[in-house]
């Protein structure tokens, strides 16, 4: 499997969408999840998209059908202990099978019902791990014609720094092992960037209005 989208969870979803577009950054359709109480903005790339995730509706983040994802914790809990970044996979060819690890289904109402998304059992420090097996690289064709003023095009490589960053379980392991993810001790919780190789040699730190760093 392989990254598709990473979220970051937040409150004031139109003063941080305006500082990624005037950074360069140009923002594609946003997105309401029905029944699940979030929404979000979303910023799409070759390869991947970036979303900046937030609550909608208390009563619905927090009903049975969505509350074991710890989406509400995520939104509203904003103590070391509590990981505001989600990771969303993809198939792709390589050695993470999602068999191999303990996961639930979850079956959001925003989706059809034959669409599955496993969610990996993992502590709410890390990040929330989603496999979605119904999408593809080219599920995101109709909106990759969009252009960034910024230059941007490939996410090369993605890192998470979090005062969690041991390698203390396998699906770490084996994210960092294959490249896919890589983790980095650090007091606070940050999502790292990195598209085309940081060719042009840029790199900008959005703190303290988003734990996000971007370089290209």
């Amino acid at each position: 499997m392989e990254i598709d989208h990473i979220f970051i969870c937040i409150e004031d979803p139109e003063k941080l969408a305006k500082i990624l577009t005037e950074f360069g950054l140009t923002e594609g359709e946003p997105n309401s999840h029905i029944g699940q109480g979030t929404a979000n903005r979303r910023f799409f790339f070759q390869n991947f998209c970036l979303e900046l995730l937030f609550l909608q509706q208390v009563g619905r983040a927090l009903s049975p059908l969505t509350a074991r994802t710890t989406l509400h914790a995520r939104l509203t809990d904003k103590s070391l202990d509590v990981s505001p970044f989600g990771i969303c996979f993809r198939p792709s060819p390589n050695n993470i099978k999602v068999e191999n690890y303990s996961t639930w289904q979850y079956f959001p109402l925003n989706i059809p019902k034959t669409f599955i998304i496993d969610i990996f059992d993992a502590p709410i420090s890390e990040p929330l791990y989603e496999y979605m097996d119904f999408l593809t690289p080219s599920s995101r064709q109709i909106h990759v014609q969009r252009r960034h003023s910024l230059g941007v095009k490939n996410l090369t490589s993605a890192t998470i720094h979090t005062p969690f960053a041991k390698l203390d379980s396998e699906l770490k392991q084996d994210l960092e092992k294959l490249e896919i993810i890589k983790f980095k001790t650090n007091e606070t919780h940050i999502l790292e960037l990195e598209f085309d190789h940081q060719r042009q040699g840029q790199r900008q730190d959005f703190r303290p209005e988003l734990p996000l760093i971007i370089k290209w």
